[in-house]
């Protein structure tokens, strides 16, 4: 019986934390025999040597805890400077020990603002009762803009804040004044101004969208925990990211940002 599923990865880069064993390392095996060459991690050297001895070929092995920023840090350093951009990324968070929680909160147009950021609210204040101190935020687009913004509301309600957050391309700025959406229009026609005005429109109703409340990046970033944001060189959402990383480095925060070439 043959063992060939094909070429469907070819050529592309697959993360794969926690790849070392179990599902994360069938999974890297799997996507090796697609084509992909995969970049694996672990906290234990030895297991990835042994991991990569079974993978065989196309694979990278980085040592790290990716639920600790400088591990998960160093791990993107390591995939930019070899491979450039990441295609697939599979996050086995069990093998971490990390416990993911993803939040059903209401949606616009049926609930706009603030009923999202609310819901985000209460999840986190209740992970909070249920004993939970190191709790770390994440979202992509405009899940990044809320994680964003529950960590500028956490913070001047004085609560326990999160660990830091991580962003991946996220909605900073609901006035959409960045000047990559006129700039990358063209290389990013997933995501026109002309949508988004509409979305914006659809939560935000008759409200400036330029108050904190809104928009990350007019708000009071001082205090913030450590943050990192991901975006492409191509997006439109790109000057989102420059300008919030920005803003928050000069207000002291712990902020970095990897701009991912195509």
């Amino acid at each position: 019986m043959s063992n060939n599923h094909g070429q469907k990865l070819a050529g592309k880069i697959a993360v794969i934390t926690g790849g070392s064993s179990g599902i994360g390392l069938a999974t890297a095996k799997r996507f090796v025999e697609e084509g992909a060459h995969v970049v694996i991690t672990g906290r234990r050297e030895k297991e990835l040597k042994e991991a990569a001895a079974f993978i065989k070929r196309n694979v990278t092995t980085v040592v790290g805890d990716v639920s600790r920023l400088e591990d998960l840090d160093r791990l993107y350093a390591v995939v930019k400077e070899k491979h450039g951009h990441i295609d697939v990324l599979f996050a086995n968070a069990g093998a971490g020990n990390v416990a993911a929680f993803v939040p059903d909160y209401r949606l616009a147009p049926e609930h706009p603002f603030p009923a999202a950021i609310d819901d985000a609210e209460k999840c986190y204040r209740g992970l909070l009762d249920r004993g939970y101190t190191k709790i770390a935020l994440t979202g992509d687009s405009a899940g990044g803009n809320l994680a964003l913004l529950l960590l500028s509301r956490l913070q001047q309600e004085g609560t326990t804040t999160p660990v830091g957050a991580v962003a991946l391309s996220p909605v900073t700025d609901l006035a959409l004044t960045g000047d990559t959406w006129s700039s990358r229009a063209e290389a990013d026609p997933y995501f026109t101004r002309s949508q988004a005005t509409d979305l914006v429109t659809a939560y935000v109703g008759s409200l400036d969208p330029k108050i904190p409340a809104l928009s990350p990046l007019y708000g009071d970033l001082r205090s913030l925990p450590p943050i990192r944001v991901h975006v492409g060189n191509d997006e439109v959402l790109l000057d989102d990211t420059r300008r919030y990383v920005e803003r928050a480095v000069e207000s002291g925060v712990d902020a970095s940002a990897d701009v991912w070439e195509a």
